[in-house]
C-alpha cells in the first residue's frame, strides 16, 4: 500500500480471505520439497495478519513436523528489533521506511 495507497480502499473482506486460502495452499505445497532439517521461508508483502502470523500459526498448530526456526542472524542489524516470536518479522512501512513485508523462517524437523 506505501506505493498504491488506492487499493486500501478497492480490497474488501472477500479479497483477504481468497487471497489467505491461496497463500495457505502455496506453503503446504512447497513443504512436500523441504528435508529434514530443511529450511522453508514463507514471505509476503503484505502486513495484513490474516496473511502472515495467522497463517504461520495455523500451519504449525497442524503441522508437527515443522517449527520456527531463529530468523535474527539474516535480518540486518537494524531491523533485528522487529523480530516477533524468534522466527519471524514484520516490516511496517512507517516504521522502517521501506515496504511493509513480512517473513517467518521454518525448519522441517528431524524426527
Amino acid at each position: 500500500m506505501h506505493k498504491k495507497p488506492d487499493i486500501k480502499l478497492k480490497i474488501t473482506e472477500e479479497d483477504i480471505r481468497e487471497i489467505s486460502d491461496v497463500q495457505k495452499r502455496i506453503l503446504n505445497t512447497c513443504t512436500k520439497y523441504v528435508k529434514p532439517g530443511g529450511i522453508l521461508v514463507y514471505s509476503t508483502c503484505t502486513i495484513d495478519r490474516y496473511e502472515n502470523e495467522n497463517i504461520i500459526y495455523e500451519f504449525l498448530d497442524g503441522r508437527s513436523d515443522f517449527e520456527l526456526d531463529d530468523i535474527s542472524p539474516f535480518i540486518p542489524e537494524e531491523l533485528r528489533g522487529n523480530v516477533e516470536s524468534k522466527g519471524m518479522i514484520q516490516i511496517l512501512p512507517g516504521r522502517d521506511s521501506i515496504d511493509g513485508f513480512f517473513i517467518a523462517r521454518l525448519r522441517r524437523k528431524v524426527l
